[in-house]
């Protein structure tokens, strides 16, 4: 009868957590790394947007978020999954040429931003869309911390130092507000899916818009079933590439061109008509990447790239890892 009881008791634990796995994860943390050194083409490129950090705390409530913060942001219908999100993020913009103490003012300027963000990620199963809200704010300049963070990390790395910080673009307020709507068009099975995307920048950060698609291909799960499912391997382990050719309208970058209520560090070298940034330019773009996710992790790594947006200088390629965790 011990024999028989102990059993039970075992099958009764065992039935009991296999319940608990089963159940869809509802929080998720994500350290994100964008990097000109992660770089299919070339492993030497500090230049333009050379670096942003970015840690994010996703969460899914249970019911219907009665946040003044959320409230206002659109919901995909009734029956939407809605994942909301902090995060912290340091970007950072510098020259070609990293040693030179007076940067050339045709070139990019040095420039940092830290900034939190507040998200939703608002997904409907059923019709095949989502809506995604993020609010931004922040500080450009030295308050910034860019100029430390990359000394820092160049001394770890051994790498040439940095020595122009001194005339980086001033300091300024950064408050964005960004919006993103997506819709599946064509799907084949769970191995094939495209879907058209509208994406909109507005604030004292980055002024801009952009329209792309997303295809996607591999073993995944389902993209409108919520923001987390689409990082982790709950159900099984999955293994996908995506590509994202897009078309963006960009009106005005602060980190690029200098800040709305602060003048540019060296206006009598540069006169206003002569910026290099070339506002209210469209730049195609493709971005491609690949992520793999089984039970709690995930992972991605993605090759960012995009037409000049300065005058005379190379097109902008970037690199990104990103590690999920869920749970």
């Amino acid at each position: 009868m011990k024999t028989l009881k102990h059993l039970c008791i075992l099958l009764l634990i065992t039935t009991a957590a296999w319940a608990q796995e089963k159940k869809d994860y509802n929080r998720m943390f994500r350290l994100y790394e964008d990097n000109d050194f992660i770089n299919f083409t070339s492993f030497d490129n500090d230049q333009a947007y050379t670096n942003g950090t970015r840690f994010d705390l996703f969460y899914q409530p249970a019911s219907r978020s009665r946040s003044i913060l959320d409230s206002w942001m659109p919901k995909a219908g009734k029956a939407s999954v809605n994942t909301y999100g902090y995060g912290f993020m340091q970007t950072m913009f510098t020259p070609s040429r990293l040693m030179t103490p007076d940067p050339d003012p045709y070139d990019f300027y040095y420039s940092g931003g830290l900034f939190l963000t507040h998200t939703q990620h608002s997904s409907n199963r059923e019709k095949k869309y989502n809506i995604q809200t993020e609010l931004l704010v922040g500080v450009m300049g030295p308050p910034a911390l860019a100029e430390q963070t990359q000394r820092l990390i160049h001394s770890i790395m051994r790498y040439r130092k940095p020595a122009g910080w001194g005339k980086q673009l001033k300091t300024d307020l950064l408050l964005n507000l960004n919006m993103i709507v997506e819709k599946e068009l064509l799907a084949a099975g769970d191995y094939f899916q495209v879907s058209g995307g509208a994406q909109g920048f507005l604030g004292t950060m980055v002024n801009g818009l952009a329209v792309y698609s997303n295809i996607r291909i591999g073993r995944m799960q389902p993209y409108y079933n919520g923001y987390i499912q689409q990082y982790s391997g709950k159900d099984g382990w999955q293994l996908y590439g995506t590509i994202r050719p897009s078309l963006a309208a960009n009106f005005h970058n602060s980190l690029v061109s200098g800040g709305y209520f602060s003048s540019l560090p060296y206006p009598a070298a540069q006169p206003k008509d002569e910026r290099p940034y070339a506002q209210h330019k469209v730049l195609p773009r493709l971005d491609f990447s690949i992520a793999a996710g089984i039970r709690h992790w995930g992972i991605s790594i993605s090759q960012k790239t995009t037409t000049l947006v300065v005058n005379g200088l190379s097109d902008l390629e970037t690199g990104n890892l990103s590690i999920y965790y869920s749970w």
